[in-house]
């Protein structure tokens, strides 16, 4: 019934299955944080009824033990912050899985086997590249911001945002690419994958020119629910032999749309 706070100078090694929980008080980890046991860790700052909770911070590194075997779930309740501070997944931990939060903050590059963070309540903001050998699902209630997402093994990168969803950097994606509510989409990278769906259902403006490429494979449908404003860019869109592209709105500002490869068009 009270914060758990660490802040000497010496490493912290968790050794799971563990449970760290507090009745809506922080806790706080600022040296370098060593997951094992290959089993999950959980943190929960909302225990006894207390929704709100709290905040979770790692201050400094976050790494596994064994690669891709070492999880992490945390809690924060609706009005916890989630914050990574450094570099998470020297070694590859295992799923990263936040529940709840107020905002979800990584400061640098997330490694792992899968990320999920779901019921936050206001903004997603992950500065670094994020890579898993699985899949990778945002929902917030707020914007959404991402660098470069990279999956292997079949991930998916699934988004679901209140506010825009500002997409910084390169998607790579062994899975299918789906944003899924109807806030905006700021296009400021490419998307690729293996033959797998990329799919916007709510308005995308592009930043600079863009490709999507589903075409890897034999290709995949490429689907936007919803107006494009090319921000007076070039688009390039391949789906491969296989894949379909179908525009549901309103297509405005182009400098050029460029259909590389497509099976049908509609």
């Amino acid at each position: 019934d009270g914060a758990v706070t660490q802040n000497g100078a010496g490493a912290v090694s968790i050794t799971a299955p563990r449970r760290i929980t507090t009745t809506g008080d922080a806790v706080s980890l600022a040296t370098g944080v060593t997951l094992g046991g290959a089993g999950t860790t959980l943190i929960d700052t909302t225990a006894s009824g207390n929704a709100a909770g709290n905040n979770i911070t790692f201050g400094s590194t976050l790494t596994g033990t064994t690669a891709g075997a070492d999880s992490l779930t945390l809690t924060a309740g609706t009005g916890g912050d989630v914050k990574f501070a450094a570099s998470v997944g020297a070694t590859r931990v295992g799923d990263i899985v936040i529940t709840s939060g107020r905002n979800v903050t990584a400061l640098a590059d997330i490694t792992s086997r899968s990320l999920a963070a779901t019921g936050i309540q206001g903004q997603i903001q992950l500065v670094g590249p994020v890579d898993t050998t699985g899949p990778v699902s945002l929902a917030a209630l707020g914007p959404i911001n991402v660098s470069s997402i990279t999956t292997t093994s079949g991930g998916t990168v699934s988004f679901t945002n209140g506010g825009t969803l500002t997409i910084g950097g390169a998607i790579n994606a062994d899975g299918a690419v789906l944003q899924n509510s109807l806030g905006g989409v700021a296009l400021n990278a490419d998307v690729t994958t293996t033959s797998d769906l990329v799919r916007f259902a709510g308005p995308v403006t592009m930043g600079g020119s863009r490709t999507i490429d589903t075409s890897s494979g034999g290709g995949g449908d490429i689907n936007f629910a919803n107006s494009v404003n090319g921000g007076g860019n070039d688009m390039t869109l391949n789906a491969g032999t296989a894949g379909n592209i179908t525009f549901n709105g309103v297509l405005t500002n182009f400098g050029a749309l460029n259909l590389s490869t497509v099976n049908n068009l509609a």
